[in-house]
């Protein structure tokens, strides 16, 4: 089935700050809430041990959702968790600087606008990649060149889609938590003054996200589709595959390749 060519509010720099950082940071809370990363701990760890990593750097990490909760729990496992630099083309310093300062040691940021198809040299440094949540906001082409650069620059790249792909699989995302977009005020890590306006737009941020969630759960890319862009570098790269269950319906998935 053809990808769907539709935008998400929270990618565009026209939307307001303001706006987009809700809906990320709800998106973080529904992830958070449900526990939903614990079954991809396992795949992470396998990822981490076959690299010999104790730094990641974490593309689109938004909120600093999946990486920040893939931290906490390999910390509940009693297994040390690699530092993770947190990244994006839109960075969120103040949202970051408080997860580090949360899990010290485990969190890291990189201050500046960062293309997930072209890292700095001094960010990269050859560590490993994750992207969590993220790989359906690009079109094929752009994903492949993520994956290129990752080969060339890096030793391996982790990615998930915690949220299963489809309608069904959208009702099923925000059907156990729909208290979340009336309590997003509460929850935001805005100043007060900014958690007022955020009451003002609650029908504004509350549609950006039911449609973001929407659209994402359209864009995700299949197992045929995650074929389709790593069969060009299976050579140099070992890709491994997984899913597992996302209650009530649906399912999670996996994908990392590390150097052969």
């Amino acid at each position: 089935m053809p990808r769907p060519r539709l935008f998400e509010f929270h990618e565009q720099s026209w939307v307001p700050r303001i706006v987009r950082d809700s809906v990320v940071e709800g998106l973080y809370h529904l992830v958070r809430g449900r526990r939903l990363l614990r079954e991809m701990t396992g795949p992470f760890l396998e990822f981490l041990d076959r690299t010999g990593a104790d730094r990641v750097v974490d593309l689109c990490s938004g909120a600093g959702g999946p990486a920040l909760i893939l931290a906490e729990e390999i910390a509940l496992l009693g297994r040390q968790p690699p530092q993770i630099v947190l990244s994006d083309l839109f960075p969120r310093p103040e949202l970051w600087e408080a997860a580090r300062l949360r899990l010290p040691g485990s969190v890291d940021y990189w201050p500046h606008p960062v293309r997930a198809t072209a890292l700095p040299d001094d960010l990269s440094q050859g560590s490993p990649r994750m992207l969590g949540n993220a790989l359906h906001h690009f079109r094929p082409e752009a994903a492949r060149a993520i994956l290129d650069d990752a080969m060339a620059n890096s030793s391996g790249i982790f990615l998930c889609e915690v949220f299963p792909p489809g309608l069904r699989g959208f009702c099923s995302m925000l059907w156990p938590k729909p208290w979340i977009v009336a309590a997003l005020p509460f929850l935001s890590s805005a100043r007060p003054l900014r958690r007022v306006f955020l009451t003002l737009l609650m029908p504004v941020i509350s549609s950006a996200l039911i449609w973001d969630g929407a659209v994402s759960s359209l864009r995700m890319y299949r197992e045929p589709e995650l074929s389709r862009l790593t069969a060009p570098l299976s050579d140099r790269f070992e890709w491994v595959y997984g899913t597992f269950p996302y209650r009530p319906m649906g399912w999670s998935t996996y994908l990392y390749g590390v150097h052969r």
